[in-house]
C-alpha cells in the first residue's frame, strides 16, 4: 500500500467489494476494524443499501444503532388519593449541547376503576426534583452517555404549559408515539403528572427517546 503524504482528515480504504476494512487517521495511522465492527457495519451497509420493506431501517433504528437512544421506566407506584400528583421530571439540561427526540411516552394504570388522568406540561417550575430515576441505554454496552436526567415525584410550584391530556382506564396502557418529532431543546423540562381515579391505585410511566445534535 502507498504511503499517503500528510491526511488532514481520517481517510477510509474500501476493500474490492465496497466494505471498509481499514482506514489511515490524521495522525498517519492504520486503524482496522474488529471482526464484530465489520460485522455491523457490512450488515448496516446492506439495509441501507438494499432496503426491503421489512428491512429498511428508520431513523429510530439509526439512532439507536449509534448508541444515541435510551430509556427510562418507573415501578408500579401506589398515589393515594384522587388530586392531580406530580409524578416524573424529566430535563434536557442546560448546556447539554444536544435535543432530545422523544419516540414513545407510555402511561400504564394497573389497579383500580374508572378513568384516571394523565397529563404532560413543558417547562414547570420546579422547588425539588425528586428521587433520580435511572436511565438505560437502547443499545446495551454502549460507550455513549445519555444527557437527559429523570426523576420520580418532584415538588412543583407551577406546573408551566400543558402540552398533551389523555384520559386513561382501568388496567390497561396508553401509548403516545411520537416517532422522534417531540423534540426538546436544551434547558427544557417536561413534567408528567397522573390524577388517579381513586384512591391507591398503581401507575408506572415509560418513555424512549434519542439524543442528537441539533
Amino acid at each position: 500500500m502507498a504511503d499517503i503524504p500528510n491526511p488532514t482528515g481520517d481517510i477510509t480504504i474500501f476493500g474490492a467489494d465496497g466494505v471498509y476494512p481499514a482506514e489511515v487517521t490524521s495522525l498517519n495511522e492504520l486503524k482496522t476494524l474488529s471482526p464484530q465492527e465489520l460485522a455491523e457495519l457490512v450488515a448496516l451497509k446492506n439495509l441501507i443499501g438494499n432496503p426491503t420493506s421489512a428491512t429498511a431501517p428508520d431513523l429510530w433504528q439509526y439512532y439507536t444503532y449509534l448508541g444515541q437512544s435510551f430509556q427510562y421506566n418507573t415501578t408500579f407506584n401506589t398515589i393515594s388519593g384522587s388530586s392531580e400528583t406530580d409524578y416524573v421530571l424529566f430535563r434536557n439540561p442546560v448546556g447539554s449541547g444536544k435535543a432530545i427526540r422523544i419516540h414513545d411516552l407510555d402511561y400504564t394504570y394497573n389497579k383500580g376503576a374508572g378513568i384516571s388522568i394523565f397529563r404532560v406540561y413543558i417547562n414547570p417550575t420546579v422547588t425539588s426534583v425528586g428521587t433520580p430515576i435511572t436511565i438505560n441505554k437502547k443499545r446495551v454496552g454502549s460507550t455513549v452517555a445519555p444527557i437527559a436526567l429523570a426523576y420520580l415525584t418532584p415538588t412543583i410550584s407551577a406546573r408551566g404549559i400543558n402540552y398533551r391530556s389523555f384520559g386513561q382506564s382501568a388496567v390497561s396502557t396508553f401509548e403516545l408515539e411520537c416517532h422522534l418529532s417531540f423534540i426538546l431543546p436544551a434547558g427544557t423540562d417536561l413534567l408528567v403528572t397522573i390524577q388517579p381515579a381513586a384512591n391507591n391505585t398503581d401507575h408506572a410511566v415509560f418513555s424512549d427517546w434519542s439524543e442528537v445534535v441539533p
